[in-house]
This record gives C-alpha cells, structure tokens and sequence, in this order.
C-alpha cells in the first residue's frame, strides 16, 4: 500500500489513545530502520492503554469517574450555622464525610435530632453522632434545605434523599421530595418506587404511591390489574375520599333535533353534596351526535356510558355505532372502553363485586318505542375492568320474557344487592309476573346448580302484589354519586 494511503487509513481511525496513534504515525513517516524502535513503543502504549481500561473506575457515564463536588474536598463547605451563629456545633459523620451542623436549628425540623438535643446520651454530650449508614450527599441535600432553603435533586438523588430524611425524620424536607416524586412517577416505574417505599418502611411514600395508582385504577390496569387483590380493595376504596357529587346527564335523546338549544343536553351536570352546592357542567359527553341511547353503571368511582349513537353514512344515511366510555372524576377525563357484544339499548346494568352485567334492553338500531309486544335480549353479558373485554354469562331463563313495568326505562327493572342480581319482569304468552334472581357468588364458587332462580310467580291478575315484593330493591337503582379529587 503507498504510503499516502496508509497514513490517511490511520488518520480515519478513531483510535483511543493518542500515544498508540503516534506510535503508527512514526512508522509510516520513518525510514525501516525505526521498525524495532515503532515496535516496542507500539508495545508500551498497548500495555498502557490496557492498564487506563481496567484500572478506571466503572462509574459514571461512559465507565469514567464521577466528578467530586467541591464540597466533598472542603470542609469549610460542610459547615452550617443558622442565622444566630455562635450556638455549639455536633459533628455527624456521614458516609464518607463529615459535617459541622448546628444542633438546635436541625432539632426544629428533625425528630430525630430533637431527640438528641433532648437526651443524655454519649453522642449528644461529645458532640459527635456517627450515621455511617446515610450517604454524605442525601444528609447534605437535607442540610442545604434545613438552613438554606434550598431543594433542587435529580431522579438519581431523590430515593437516597428520602431514605434518610425518613430515617431522621425530616417532615418539611420530605413534603418537597413529594412534589418532586408527583413529577417523575409513570407507568413504568410507579411500582419500583412502591416497593422501595415498602422496603425501607416509609408509609407517607407509600401513601404518595397509592394516591398516584388509585387516581387512575383503570387507566393503570397493565400494572393495577397485577397487583395483590387486597392491594387492588385499598386502591379503590382511596377512590372513594373525596367529595361526593350528584351526577346527571341525558341518556337517551331520539326525538330532540340538533340545534344550538339542544347543546345543553350533551353535558354531565354535577350538584357538590356540601351546604352551599350549586348545579354545574362538569364535563362534555365523550361524542358528537344528535340521537343516542346509553344505559349507565358506576364501578370503582367510574361512571360508564354503554350503548351507542347515530352517525352518519354517506349524503343522506345514518347509521347506529356501538360505543363505550368511562369517566373518571378525580381526573376529569372521558375514555373509550369495548362495547357491549350485543346491540342493545334500554337495556339494565347491575354491579356486582368489581364487575358490570348487560341485561335485557332490545335492538339498538330502531327507533321505535317499545311496546306490549317488544322482545327484549335474553343474552347477559358481564364486563371486566381490568381487560377491558365482555363476556357472555348465564341467560335469562325465558324466549318470551318481557318488561311488566320500568320507572328508568331499562328492561327489565333489575337491581343488585349482596352479591345476587335481581330482575323483574313477566311472560308475554301467559302474563305471569316474575321476580328472578342471578346469585353472582354462587356461581362464582360453583356452589350451586342454578343460573337464575324464580323468587316471585303471580298471575297477571295481582301486579300489586308483585310491585310490593320489587319495591325494596327499587331504590338500589338510582343512587348514582362519583367522588371528587380532594
């Protein structure tokens, strides 16, 4: 190879140490003779340079050395005083420095120096406290906020920074690394920083964590959805702390054309449960339409829309889309959730357990009222939060079973109370009057035979009787209140 082109090959290599580099350069730039000369100084700077790569320390980023603070090199910059300098100073020996800190103005914010100040004990009459276990910068990032005011920690720093004002009980100090973590937590990392706060037994932490994973139960349910049962009850009954509202909204609109005077009803209205509460447009409906029909269930502080609504297909058709949201009031905030695998409306929703059940309702498509000879689903459905999927459960046990009567306009009247799912309704062919009853838990357990079980059988020649059997249960159906973040 010419020499030109030698010396530009190793001009374009990257090479890490220029004592290696100046060793090929004097090679192809000297006559032959200098090859025993380029050949030891080639070895040199081989043994040199891997010595440099073992011998370096593999923190920081790119395998080098962090660099020192100055404060770690001068003790003069480990000294802290309060404004009435002259009070007697302790020494705490972190790891691996020292700090020349004023006992009474570190007492007023920490517990454990309180303590201290209070004791008889050996550190305290010496002036000297060894906490070999706290790392130097979290103690001084503590110190800088106690007598500085000053507070500016990076991800890296925060879980060292909370460790120990947790163990030295520093409540200000850690009311700011709260803030700060509020800023930092996501999906993916929420669960680390909650086992980190298990595992050094910080409960305000925990309760930070808690506070973030119930706010959003559902939105999190990748990572909610994996936790404990007995975690997944605390989270949501969090959910449930805060204020609680009335909530309204217009479930059904068939008839109302679209104009300017018909916004008002694609709102959800909220009336605060305090002295002094007044109606309020908490929020738009999550869709655009000018006909619709939507049945609603309230699961985990959730409010769910399902149903559908009319959107238009082409210059002059329409057509009914199935859809489903969510509500969530400690955000404020719509999202789309599967819809239902039937095509219902006026259809009833029970909860049960962490659970939400479709039943009854008729096609959704028509526009038609329902009448004596209306065909209701017998098809339940049962929906699932935390898969944010459906599936079909046990029918009704009749074809031909029809609504008797309906003050929500859901059919059948259903209700569901300690863990069983009840319905009312009656027999198109014969008239009878029936009260059926789904035992959720029963089932559940496989500890009974029976899907539905008939509670209640009359002629059609005693409706009282019926509505005074149902009217217990009545009221279980239209008690809608979501609460509100604090």
């Amino acid at each position: 190879m010419p020499r030109r082109a030698l010396c530009a090959t190793l001009r374009s290599q990257r090479w890490v140490e220029e004592g290696l580099w100046a060793a090929a350069w004097h090679a192809v730039t000297h006559p032959p003779r200098a090859a025993a000369g380029w050949a030891l100084s080639c070895l040199l700077c081989f043994l040199r340079t891997l010595t440099t790569f073992f011998l370096l320390p593999s923190k920081g980023p790119g395998g080098l050395a962090p660099r020192a603070e100055p404060w770690e090199s001068s003790p003069e910059q480990r000294v802290y005083w309060s404004r009435g300098a002259g009070l007697p100073l302790i020494t705490v020996q972190t790891d691996p420095c020292a700090f020349q800190v004023e006992l009474a103005r570190l007492a007023e914010e920490s517990a454990y120096f309180r303590a201290l100040a209070r004791s008889q004990m050996q550190e305290a009459a010496e002036r000297r406290l060894v906490l070999e276990h706290v790392p130097s910068g979290a103690f001084r990032a503590i110190l800088e906020f106690v007598f500085l005011g000053h507070f500016g920690l990076g991800e890296e720093e925060l879980l060292p920074a909370i460790q120990a004002a947790s163990y030295l009980l520093v409540p200000s100090f850690l009311e700011q690394c709260w803030l700060a973590l509020r800023t930092l937590l996501r999906p993916h990392n929420c669960l680390s920083y909650l086992h980190f706060a298990e595992a050094i037994g910080c409960p305000e932490m925990r309760a930070v964590l808690c506070q973030y994973l119930s706010a959003q139960l559902l939105e999190l349910a990748p990572v909610t959805g994996q936790l404990a049962p007995a975690l997944q009850e605390e989270l949501a009954g969090l959910r449930t702390r805060g204020p609680q509202q009335l909530c309204v909204l217009r479930k059904e609109n068939l008839r109302a054309p679209a104009t300017p005077a018909t916004e008002p009803l694609h709102g959800l209205y909220c009336l605060p449960l305090t002295q002094g509460g007044t109606w309020h447009r908490a929020t738009e409906l999550p869709f655009r339409a000018d006909k619709w029909s939507f049945s609603t269930a309230q699961l985990l502080n959730y409010l769910f829309l399902l149903g559908g609504y009319r959107e238009r297909c082409g210059a002059r058709g329409f057509a009914f889309r199935m859809a489903a949201f969510r509500y969530n009031p400690l955000a404020g905030s719509w999202q789309p959730t599967a819809p239902l695998l039937k095509r219902r409306r006026h259809f009833s929703t029970a909860v049960v357990g962490q659970r939400i059940y479709a039943i009854g309702g008729w096609y959704l498509d028509t526009l038609l009222a329902p009448d004596g000879g209306t065909a209701l689903y017998a098809a339940v459905e049962r929906y699932d939060p935390w898969s944010d999927s459906w599936a079909f459960v046990s029918s009704l046990p009749l074809t031909d079973f029809t609504f008797a009567l309906s003050l929500s306009h859901d059919l059948p009247l259903c209700a569901a109370h300690a863990g069983s799912i009840y319905a009312l309704g009656s027999v198109q062919r014969t008239g009878e009057k029936l009260l059926l009853r789904y035992d959720v838990g029963a089932v559940r357990t496989k500890k009974c035979s029976y899907t539905w079980k008939c509670l209640y059988k009359a002629d059609a020649s005693s409706p009282s009787g019926l509505q005074s059997c149902f009217l217990p249960l009545e009221g279980l159906c239209y008690k809608l209140k979501l609460c509100t973040k604090d």
